[in-house]
């Protein structure tokens, strides 16, 4: 019978195996633990047998396996010990109260409605032109990118007909009117 390759490697890998088990065993093995195993089962239970007695009292002394106490009487305890009073002790999920200024989120105050009527009255949105990646408008004869500024506002948005500018202050939309158009 013919051995493939794949069967040589997985024969050669068994055999070293085996044969570190046996050198691990025979020649690494120190000799206080070969005469450990050459002593019977019962004189090792019986040499272990203090080991026992000395964890079995381990284990009764313990404060786990003499104590019934509930951690809540514990924590009562601790508590009396150090002199806390567990009425005025503060809810623990309650956030601070100097995160907070007391203070609720007012909204936004009012445009200036004389500004925006001005800006309005006082220039005329002539032409738009919206592109994949820009916007452009004509306000006044003048030519405007977006993010450009005019008389304090930033055009900000450029619609089909229209277009946003805003202020520190406002928001005003101009419009392509009948009359602007040639």
């Amino acid at each position: 019978m013919k051995l493939s390759t794949k069967q040589k490697v997985y024969a050669s890998i068994l055999g070293l195996g085996v044969t570190g088990l046996i050198v691990d065993r025979v020649v690494l093995l120190p000799q206080e633990s070969a005469a450990q195993l050459a002593v019977p089962v019962a004189a090792a239970v019986v040499l272990s047998t203090p080991v026992i007695e000395a964890a079995r009292e381990l284990v009764s002394a313990s404060v786990l396996s003499t104590s019934t106490v509930s951690i809540a009487d514990e924590l009562d305890r601790v508590a009396e010990a150090r002199g806390f009073d567990l009425v005025r002790v503060p809810d623990a999920f309650q956030p601070s109260s100097s995160w907070s200024t007391g203070q609720m989120e007012t909204e936004a105050p009012a445009p200036d409605r004389s500004a925006v009527e001005r800006f309005k009255q006082d220039h005329t949105l002539t032409a738009v032109m919206v592109t994949e990646s820009k916007g452009y408008a004509i306000i006044d004869g003048k030519f405007l990118l977006i993010g450009q500024k005019m008389d304090g506002f930033t055009l900000v948005a450029v619609g089909d007909r229209s277009v946003v500018l805003e202020s520190t202050e406002a928001r005003v939309e101009l419009t392509i009117s009948e009359l602007a158009v040639p």
